[in-house]
């Protein structure tokens, strides 16, 4: 830093281009404060700190508070345009709060004016929004307050340039351990199902081997409740609870090509 300064060797501040290095993060700002005996530290002006252990993540804010305890770090909350970038998880609103464990996020909680997050080709948006990813591996998302996840279609079976979409009060969305390939040791996880609670909808596009990608079954529901399952990255289910309706529609079988005869008649050709 340009500038540092203490109060019995407890309290520490720092002021322009502060650099912070620790064994399990490295942290920038332009101003910083530390109590180590709280081990808490504020990081302001266009902080950002990197996670360095097994599984790396990246997280900016206006303002960036650390917790840590016997120099293990355990909390981070960043206020303020904030978000955090995992290697399979992003997540923003205007507070982002990651709880650690063993130098690997474990819990991410968002809120504030709106929040947004990617996940597995999942795009979800609430009030607020609470991930569960124990050793960083995605397990359980849960979204609440106007809650939304939009899935961009499989291209290999559809094509459209619409998304598929879950809505409610809450939506949860749950994920399985599989490994990243058959023979990798390395873990990633895959949606398995959605559930949505209060007032819910879902749209879902499904491959039509009769019509072509380009012409999908259209699947629309409603109800209180509504689970749709997963398996392999496809929709193998939908359950409609409590006030349920909902459209099925299949495309229209194309008309024929329209063909042209010609007819010789008195020495005239007529269409």
């Amino acid at each position: 830093a340009d500038e540092v300064w203490s109060e019995n060797d407890s309290l520490v501040w720092a002021r322009g281009r502060v650099v912070m290095d620790r064994h399990d993060l490295q942290a920038t700002a332009d101003s910083a404060f530390l109590d180590q005996g709280t081990e808490h530290v504020r990081l302001r002006r266009t902080p950002r700190i990197m996670g360095t252990g097994e599984r790396a993540f990246t997280m900016v804010g206006r303002e960036i508070d650390l917790w840590s305890r016997a120099q293990a770090l355990e909390r981070v909350l960043a206020a303020g345009e904030a978000r955090v970038d995992g290697d399979s998880v992003v997540l923003r609103s205007d507070t982002v709060d990651v709880r650690i464990a063993d130098e690997q996020m474990d819990r991410v909680m968002a809120w504030g004016t709106r929040a947004f997050a990617e996940a597995q080709r999942q795009q979800m948006e609430a009030d607020s929004i609470d991930m569960r990813m124990p050793r960083q591996i995605l397990e359980q998302v849960q979204a609440f307050g106007r809650a939304m996840t939009r899935a961009e279609v499989d291209t290999a079976r559809i094509t459209s340039p619409d998304p598929d979409w879950i809505a409610g009060d809450t939506v949860i969305a749950r994920f399985e351990t599989v490994p990243r390939t058959p023979t990798d040791t390395a873990s990633t996880s895959r949606l398995t199902e959605v559930q949505a609670i209060g007032s819910a909808r879902a749209f879902q596009q499904l491959a039509s081997v009769e019509r072509g990608k380009d012409r999908p079954n259209l699947s629309y529901n409603r109800g209180r409740i509504i689970v749709v399952r997963f398996e392999a990255g496809e929709v193998v289910r939908v359950d409609v609870q409590d006030r349920a309706s909902g459209l099925y529609l299949e495309p229209a079988s194309e008309p024929p090509a329209p063909t042209t005869s010609t007819t010789p008649v008195s020495g005239r050709r007529v269409p």
